[in-house]
Order: C-alpha cells, then structure tokens, then sequence
C-alpha cells in the first residue's frame, strides 16, 4: 500500500494489531490492548455508517448472466486500457436518448443488468485478487420502487466506503477520523472525502457505478464525479454505467480522457442473439421451423432493443399453437411503448394488474412474492371503503408472476419480486399511457402512495380484530410486517387527509378494538420491531404514537378527546417528549399550542428539552424555551441539557442554552458538569467553548483525567492544561500511562443506526458508564423511514433532512 494507508488493522486474532500514528492523536503504548478496543469498535463503526447492500442486484445479474454474452466488451481495447491505466475512467452508455414520445434506451441497463456488469467486475477479481494493493467495489443503482437506499448518493458513498475498508484488512484512518466517537452522521463533502482518501491507499481501485441515471439526486453525484475527474486520482479506475441522459451527456462531454463505450449495431447484436437463442431452446413444445421464423422475426424488429426482444419473446411464449405464433409476430410492436401498451391492454385482470404494479413501483422495500400476493385481498369500492376479503387470494402465490408477467423479475434466492426494468415505471408514470388504450393502468404516484397506505392500514385493522397476535396468527398474514413497518411513510407521501386513508387512520386510532396494540406489537417504536407478548395496559395512549410519527391532523384530531395532551404512558412518558425526540416541530407546536407543559415530568428524558437536545432538533430545543421548558432541568441519568449538548458536540444547541440562562457548571448524570462530558468525548472544540463561557471543574474532580483516562483523547489534555486545569497533579498528567480502564473507550459510540433498533436502550441508562450511557443510549425509531436519531443531528446530509423530519 502506499505511504499515506494508515489503519487500525483487526482482521487478526493473534493481537498483533498495526496501529499507525494519525495526526498524532493516537499515542498508544499497549498495542494488545489497543488491538482488544478497535475490535469490538469495528462492528459498531460499520453499523454507524450505515452502508446499504446492492449486492443482491450483483448476484442476480450474475444468476441470469448467459455464457459468452459480454465477451466483445471484455475483449475490447477500451475495456484493457481502462484496466490497465490508472487514473481512468470509462462511460458505458445506451444506444439512444430519452424524448417525450418514446423510451428505446433500455439496451443498456437490461443489456447491463443481465450479466455484462457482473461480468466485468468477475473479470477484474480474476484478474487482480492477488496483486497487492489491489480493491474492487460496485453499487447499482435502483429506482424501480420507492426504496431509497439504492437510488441516493450517499447510500452509494457509504456502500464504497464499506466494501473498500473491508478489503484494506482493517478500519483506514480516513473512515476512523470520520467516525469520531460516532456522535452524529457525516455531511455529503465528508463521505466523498473519505471515500477519496481510501481510494488513494490503494494501488489500484476499481469502482463500477451501474445504472447512474437512476440516481434521484444525481447532480451531487455528477458533480462529484467531475471533481473526481479534476483531481486524477492515480490509482482510481471507475466504470459508469447510464442512459444518455442529457444532463450526464453534458458532465461528460468535455472529458477528453474518458473512454467511452457505446451498446450500437454489432457489438450488442451477437449477444442480443445469443440471448434469443438461449430463450428459444426453453420452448420444447416449438418445432424448429417455428423457433426460426420467430428468431428471424426478432432479429429483424429488435434495432438494439434488448428490452423489447425479452418482452416479445414473454408474450410469445404464451402462445399454444403456429397459427397464434404467426399472428403474433405479424402485429409486433415497433417500440417499448407499444409492446407496454398491447401487454396491459391484453391482461386478463386489470384490477389485480394496476394493484400489483402501483406496489412494485412505490414500495418502501422489495416485497416476497407470498406479500405481493396478498395486496390483491384487499377490496376497494366505488365510495371509497375497503375491506380485507381473504377469497379474492389467488390459490398459489406464484400465479401473481404470470399475471405480471413481462413486467417482474424473481429472485428465487431472496425471494423477492420487482419491476423488471425501469422503463416499466416511467411508462406506467408518464403522460404517454394516458392517450393509449392501456389508460386505465395510469398511475399518478400520490395516488399510489394512497393506495398502498389504505391496503396497509385494512390489513392492520383485520389484524386488530384479534385479541392478540402470535406466530400462528401471522403465518397466513405475509403482508403484516411491512403494513406494520411503512404504513406511516405511505401516510405522509399521499397527503391525503379527507380521503379513505383518513377514515382509516382514525379507526385504528380510536380506542375501540385491539386495532392499535396489535400494530403496536407487530411494530413496537419503543423496542424497535415485534413485541407480540406487550399487554394492552403497556400500550400508550394513540396521540402518543401520533406525535411520535409527527401526523400533525391525527394528532390535532385525537386532542379533542378532553385532558389527552396530559396522557401519560410509553417510552418517552407523554406526547410532547415522543414528539420532541422525534424533532416534529410542527407537532410539538400544535401540543403547546393545546397546553401541554414543556416542563412535564416523565419518560427516559424526565422532560422534552433533553430529548430534542440528544438529537440535535435545536427548533424544537428554541421552541420549547420560548414556551418557558426549564433549561436547567436535570434528565436523570442524562443530566441537563447542556451535559447532553456537551457530549454530543452540538456547538449551535450549547449556544442557545447559554444565552437562555442554562449553568454551564451544573452537576448531574454521568458524566457530571458539561465541562466533563465535552472531556470524555473527546470534543476540543466544545471544550474551549465552555472554558470561555466559565466552565470549572467541579471539586474533587478533573475533566483532564476525564479525557485522558476516561476516552483517552489527547487532543482534549492541550486547552485544559493551557487553562491550567489539574495543575496540582500535572505531572505525569500527560505522560502517566497507566492502563485505561477496560471499557473505557470500547463503549464509546455504542450508539448504531440499525433500523429495527429503538429506544429500548435507553432503560438501561442508570447501569453505564459516562461514556457507554450517553452512547449507548441514544434511541432509534422505527417509523419506517429507516432514520435513527442520532441522523437527524446537526450535520444531517440534505437527503436525510426530508425522511427525519416527515
């Protein structure tokens, strides 16, 4: 590696850890028990980044990869040259441009998808696994359904950033210096940054970015790719995949080194056919003369389309007799739009088709096809009611594919269904099915987010009439868990307050039925996931749960029930500490609005002003001080405010605080004064802001021992000892290696951003360390969004900004 890979090496058992010196911050003299601490940190800085997983797309490609197709690609000079010039970078684009009348450019992406790409990046492993210096890491891209974790640029970053630390042997001092002590999530800037550094530890770096323009923010990332560009980075080779998208042809058009491959004329023809011939040899019950004429046919109408030949070719397969193959292929469409249409407006069961396809195009995940499958038991009337009718199930699951067929691909190995191509979305989206004769399939995507929160919210409510829930009684309810999980999100996207959604929603939120614990127990936000065995007692009251999700009308409609802004009960003991946490600013105004106390005592905060401040909602922090919150009041084993401000290094929540009267020198929780809770998280710049604002040490305590011996930051010891703080024991105050306490550092950032945690960690408060409490003890949600709190801290990126605060 080169000179400047400096890592925290933890692939070995042995204890012969390789610690390199960064910036000086790390002066270690005991290097087993060092190696013991990055150890046990490694998993909780990997599940802080929070890398999304795309390798579910890599491995079917590879699954459906067809032998030999490909080849020209990776026998080419553009393809070689890429591999073996570093600093290189090569664009692999579609034969056409997108327009207003028709979507032709899908050579690439199925072309790509079915096995190329996979290809390529098995050729460059082959290739290159035992050379030194050497990393390979891809990240395709997916805009197929309302999923965000494969279609945002900074899931890409972090799912880089993960897969090239883990081949470097240990955690790079790049993503380690990002990580700090885990307090809150990087902006955009420092995970290109990191990623950037890590590339240039290595000799040679291969990234392969497939499917570019379906990234829904893809300026940033085209914006970055150019600097990328700007800045030659010598060991970096990056492949792109896109369709020439006229904002991506316009970024790359001026790179005169980039290397550019088009999928045009023979060199996608050899491998479109090798495809034709491979579906041609499945259908057994065709004669030969029949399996020639339909391959003529094909290759004569398919003008690089490998999307069409595999549509042709679905539809052709239904067909019993020659006479049926014949008219088919005399009335072969001549583009995609045509071939949609004709396949929607053919179908058997519209009803059942639209319903299906709004899901696959606007779920929040991929959905196991015995899921998708139930959507279809739900019954939607002309006035706008629903009803869970079990008989309109289709006798096996697996019957939804042929319905759809054409337009799904299966994933045997995962199980689930999605949309076969993107071209599929942006047709069903598009005005140019409005004018068709498949009209009816016309999907407007509020609409369809209406759709999927009113067949969530009728599936809980069937569930609701049960006393309980188990295992037993879920087993023939595949949908529960995601109805359960996304139903909110759904909620918010459609925006649809007087609509069946509505009267849905204030069903299940009525106190009546076992509606609201069951949802409760399928999907408990205080512990983050199923909790079958709650008692109805132990469930909170319903604007608890509003206020926690932040919808605004449910909550000023639950508060019409007298005394219910007081209601105690759940987690965070009342509504306005749920909805504080959360950093709804719009609902904790209605609820102050309505008198609820800003000073109420109970929940894991005791108050609301600490549990906004421990994840950096600081609108919600001024909002409740505008509204007389005691900014003094202590949170238990959290301390006050300012303690919690102090550790988590939230400069702008200190601020307000301190002008607001806050005791910069209060004792409370566990870290004592803030002075120390800045000290043992190793936060030097917070620590010199309270020094300014006449922070001391408390007496019989010292915040340098705090930070030497409590988090083992050194950079902490510099502005305590220029303001002669632990002068009476200075000596050996910096040089004093005595050992660390075992967990001392370990436990710090015990915090992680697993989606099915929760604030269930909290309760444990009282039984940790200064270090493992504030930590460890940072609550997560579980709304749907996938968002923990610590994400909505201070320095959030922009993407995240939107999903935290709906």
């Amino acid at each position: 590696m080169s000179h400047n890979s400096a890592l925290f090496n933890v692939a070995h058992t042995s204890g012969n850890a390789q610690v390199t010196n960064v910036h000086g911050n790390y002066n270690l003299n005991n290097i087993n028990h060092i190696y013991h601490i990055m150890s046990d940190k490694v998993e909780k800085i990997y599940k802080w980044l929070a890398a999304p997983d795309s390798s579910s797309n890599y491995n079917t490609a590879r699954g459906k990869h067809h032998a030999g197709t490909g080849a020209w690609f990776l026998k080419s000079k553009q393809f070689t040259d890429w591999k073996g010039t570093p600093g290189s970078a090569l664009w692999l684009y579609g034969t056409r441009e997108c327009d207003d009348t028709t979507v032709n450019d899908t050579t690439l992406t199925v072309f790509w998808r079915s096995g190329i790409g996979s290809t390529a990046i098995e050729s460059i492993r082959q290739e290159f696994t035992s050379t030194s210096g050497f990393a390979c890491a891809y990240f395709f891209f997916d805009s197929r359904n309302g999923e965000t974790d494969l279609s945002l640029c900074h899931k890409m970053l972090r799912s880089l950033i993960r897969q090239l630390a883990h081949q470097s042997g240990g955690v790079p001092a790049a993503l380690m210096q990002m990580y700090g002590g885990g307090h809150e999530q990087p902006p955009l800037n420092s995970l290109q940054l990191t990623l950037q550094m890590i590339i240039e530890s290595f000799k040679h770096a291969y990234i392969v970015i497939d499917a570019l323009d379906e990234c829904a923010d893809r300026k940033k990332l085209l914006i970055w790719i150019g600097e990328l560009f700007q800045q030659g980075l010598s060991s970096l080779h990056i492949l792109i995949s896109s369709r020439r998208e006229q904002d991506i042809v316009e970024c790359f058009e001026s790179r005169d080194s980039l290397i550019r491959v088009s999928l045009a004329g023979a060199s996608t023809s050899s491998d479109i056919e090798s495809y034709v011939d491979a579906m041609l040899s499945e259908m057994a019950r065709w004669n030969a003369e029949t399996r020639a004429r339909v391959k003529c046919a094909l290759m004569e109408g398919v003008d690089g389309m490998f999307r069409w030949v595999a549509l042709q070719i679905a539809e052709l397969s239904r067909c019993r007799s020659p006479r049926a193959v014949e008219a088919q292929l005399r009335s072969l469409p001549k583009d995609l739009d045509g071939m949609y249409e004709r396949t929607l407006s053919h179908s058997a069961n519209p009803r059942d088709l639209k319903q299906l396809l709004v899901w696959l195009a606007f779920s929040s995940r991929p959905l196991s096809i015995e899921a998708l499958a139930d959507v279809i038991a739900i019954e939607f009337f002309p006035d706008g009611t629903t009803l869970y009718n079990p008989d309109l199930r289709y006798f096996a699951s697996t019957d939804v594919l042929d319905l759809c067929c054409g337009f799904v691909t299966f994933s045997p190995g995962y199980g689930t269904v999605k949309l076969a191509h993107m071209s599929v979305k942006d047709y069903l989206v598009s005005d140019r099915i409005k004018a068709g004769m498949a009209s009816h399939f016309s999907i407007v995507e509020r609409l369809g987010h209406s759709t999927i929160a009113s067949t969530c919210l009728t599936y809980l409510l069937h569930i609701g009439t049960f006393t309980t829930v188990n295992a037993s009684i879920l087993e023939p309810l595949p949908l529960a868990s995601y109805a359960a999980k996304y139903w909110v999100p759904h909620v918010k996207l459609c925006r649809s307050e007087g609509s069946c959604v509505w009267q849905l929603m204030t069903r299940m939120f009525s106190v009546e039925g076992s509606a609201l614990a069951n949802w409760v127990r399928l999907e408990d936000p205080d512990v983050g996931g199923r909790n079958y065995r709650k008692p109805a007692s132990e469930v909170a009251p319903p604007l608890h749960y509003a206020a926690y999700f932040g919808l605004e009308e449910l909550v000023m409609e639950l508060m019409k029930v007298k005394e219910a802004v007081h209601a105690c009960g759940g987690l965070f003991g009342n509504a306005l500490q749920a909805a504080s946490y959360r950093g709804h600013t719009g609902t904790v105004r209605i609820l102050l609005a309505h008198g609820a106390n800003a000073n109420a005592h109970g929940g894991v905060y005791s108050h609301a002003m600490p549990a906004a401040t421990h994840c950096g909602h600081i609108d919600v922090v001024r909002l409740l001080l505008e509204n007389g919150a005691d900014v003094n009041a202590p949170a238990g084993p959290f301390g006050t405010a300012l303690q919690l401000a102090s550790f988590y290094g939230n400069k702008a929540i200190i601020r307000l605080v301190l002008e607001h009267g806050a005791d910069v020198n209060a004792p409370g929780g566990r870290c004592g004064t803030a002075l120390q809770a800045a000290s043992a998280s190793g936060n030097e710049a917070i620590v010199r802001l309270l020094l300014e604002h006449g922070a001391v040490r408390p007496c019989g305590s010292t915040p340098l021992r705090d930070a030497q011996h409590g988090s083992g930051h050194n950079a902490v010891v510099r502005p305590l000892l220029i303001r002669g703080e632990d002068e009476e024991d200075s000596e050996g105050s910096i040089q004093g290696t005595e050992e660390p306490e075992e967990d001392s550092d370990e436990d710090a950032g015990n915090s992680d951003t697993d989606h099915e945690g929760s604030g269930e960690d909290l309760k444990d408060a009282d039984e940790n360390s200064c270090g493992r409490n504030m930590e460890g003890d940072r609550a997560k949600d579980s709304d749907g969004t996938g968002m923990s709190c610590r994400e909505s801290g201070m320095e959030i990126s922009e993407e995240d900004t939107n999903e935290c605060k709906s």
